[in-house]
């Protein structure tokens, strides 16, 4: 609280009842790296029976979005502001995903592929670029995710407040769940929802390998546990096995 200050960017979706209720919701995006605010036009049709009650708030955490957004982007301004060497330009023109291509005669995002990218370099010069102007990359994490949204319902005058939140912003609900006892006249938190939950304790870089594999033999072995199940679809694995063998021959298009 006593160092340096950045923006935030917010929108309130006000309510259209003539008496709403004191308490609104805020949405908490997931990604990390979603931007709230670019999806508010999508999102908003999921409260349409909220809104006659309640303002709906969406705002985007540091380091996205539009607050003091971290991107490749920004990285790359920077550092041909400040002169950096030619292979660190080219690797940062290649990773700025919003570089603008035609495709069919239309203008479109190009969105290089992770084999492009050579991210522990790229990191590294974004983390010298950003830190020469001053920022320090240790206060963007989601402690201070969740003390900014905390913060907010403040400044917006709300003396209480819900959670709607999905995937990554699950881990920021549950943080501020966790936190909001610690701060200075925090607003009360009314009630959480938690879509696709995404709690502290998943490692998320250490288990991305697994992560698509390891349902596909849980749901195997839980069939053949269930006798219902195991009686409809008999030797399922096996079963899977040969067509995945046969696919691999003779794929189908």
């Amino acid at each position: 609280p006593d160092g340096r200050n950045l923006d935030l960017a917010f929108v309130v979706v006000q309510a259209t009842g003539e008496n709403p209720e004191p308490d609104p919701l805020i949405y908490l995006a997931g990604g990390p790296g979603s931007s709230a605010i670019a999806s508010v036009d999508t999102v908003i049709d999921k409260y349409q029976e909220l809104r006659p009650d309640r303002d709906i708030i969406f705002f985007d955490s540091r380091g996205l979005g539009l607050s003091q957004r971290l991107g490749f982007e920004e990285c790359l301004v920077l550092a041909l502001q400040n002169g950096a060497p030619a292979e660190q330009i080219a690797a940062l023109q290649v990773a700025a995903p919003n570089l603008l291509t035609k495709v069919r005669g239309e203008t479109a995002v190009y969105q290089p592929t992770p084999e492009e990218l050579n991210f522990p370099i790229l990191n590294e010069i974004c983390w010298e670029q950003f830190t020469a102007q001053g920022l320090d990359l240790n206060q963007f994490s989601t402690a201070a995710y969740a003390r900014d949204a905390v913060e907010l319902i403040k400044a917006l005058g709300y003396e209480s407040f819900n959670i709607d939140s999905a995937s990554y912003g699950t881990r920021l609900a549950m943080t501020i769940m966790n936190k909001i006892p610690s701060y200075d006249d925090a607003p009360q938190l009314r009630s959480v929802v938690l879509d696709s939950t995404f709690p502290p304790s998943v490692y998320l870089i250490r288990t991305i390998v697994r992560s698509d594999h390891d349902f596909l033999p849980q749901l195997l072995a839980e069939c053949q546990a269930d006798a219902a199940c195991n009686e409809a679809y008999p030797n399922l694995s096996e079963r899977l096995s040969t067509l995945l063998n046969q696919l691999e021959e003779e794929p189908l298009t």
